[in-house]
């Protein structure tokens, strides 16, 4: 059974980037907007994919967080992710089909060996 809610620790884990980058994400963009209990941030499952989504705009897309934060407003944080899936997949996908080839290169090498 899946977690309900993880700690910015543990999402900073997940989707490996730094509390402090999810904090300030946060502050500039409003999301992912975490739950608060005691000081302490609470993260739901759709906060995690919704901070994955961001990494990947600004850090694999290379979108500016002006950028980001004009596509929330468009579209909506909830809406957005539809809009951004299909060229993300895209991408995960030459990225996966590219670490075959090399795998499979390495195994044809240790092959004949």
């Amino acid at each position: 059974m899946a977690k309900v809610y993880y700690t910015i620790s543990e999402v900073s884990d997940i989707i490996d980037v730094k509390p402090h980058v999810l904090r300030y994400w946060e502050a500039t963009l409003g999301v992912p907007q975490p739950r608060r209990k005691a000081g302490k941030r609470f993260y739901t499952p759709q906060d995690i994919r919704m901070a994955y989504l961001i990494k990947v705009l600004l850090y694999k897309r290379g979108y500016t967080l002006d950028k980001v934060s004009k596509l929330f407003k468009e579209h909506g944080p909830d809406k957005l992710s539809p809009v951004m899936l299909d060229p993300l997949l895209n991408d995960v996908r030459e990225d996966i089909q590219a670490a075959l080839s090399e795998l499979t290169e390495l195994k044809e090498l240790l092959e004949e060996r």
